[in-house]
């Protein structure tokens, strides 16, 4: 048998002559960088994001892009079926903003993670206000969230390329429901 002429056909211990290792790759993929062709220069995308114990400030400052900031250092915990508000200010009229969660940990934002669609802040400097509610069911731990914007068009691309806007990451502690105790009834004897 003269393997050494030509490729392997098999794993090492089929092998007559030469040196071969066996080893198994695994390859974790890496979430996507949002990108812009100009960003937040102008004062495009978010000034202020508000989620429960997270109010982060943002200037168009992020790196390795002006336009995304990675804070996933910063972290705060959403219980399941249970309303939170999501306050945003925009730097500039007209900004979209799209929010995902990434429930499964698969590094990407599916469109059913995603927890708020373009909601549209007209006017700069203004607080918007919007409700994040995870559903039962979904996986506890933390997760990625990401905040995206587009000025004058949709956000709703957590990858794309867009003109103008911002971006960053956070993570959430999803936690249990724990359902709220029964009313406490109260009964007082007639005289």
């Amino acid at each position: 048998m003269t393997e050494w002429l030509g490729y392997p056909s098999g794993p090492c211990t089929a092998q007559s002559y030469g040196n071969c290792n066996d080893f198994t790759v695994n390859i974790t993929g890496s979430y996507c960088t949002p990108t812009y062709t100009t960003g937040c220069i102008f004062g495009d995308g978010l000034t202020n994001f508000n989620l429960n114990t997270i109010n982060q400030p943002i200037a168009c400052n992020g790196s390795p892009n002006a336009w995304y900031h990675d804070w996933t250092a910063s972290s705060t915990s959403i219980m399941l079926n249970t309303n939170y508000t999501l306050t945003v200010v925009a730097g500039y009229s007209t900004t979209y903003v799209s929010v995902w969660i990434d429930y499964n940990n698969d590094n990407t934002f599916a469109v059913a993670e995603r927890v708020v669609t373009d909601l549209v802040c007209a006017s700069a400097g203004i607080p918007y206000i919007t409700t994040i509610n995870v559903p039962l069911g979904t996986t506890l731990g933390n997760h990625r969230m990401r905040f995206r914007t587009s000025w004058a068009s949709t956000s709703a691309d957590p990858c794309a390329t867009y003109s103008y806007g911002n971006a960053g990451d956070f993570t959430v502690n999803l936690i249990a429901y724990v359902p709220p105790p029964p009313p406490t009834v109260v009964t007082t004897a007639a005289t």
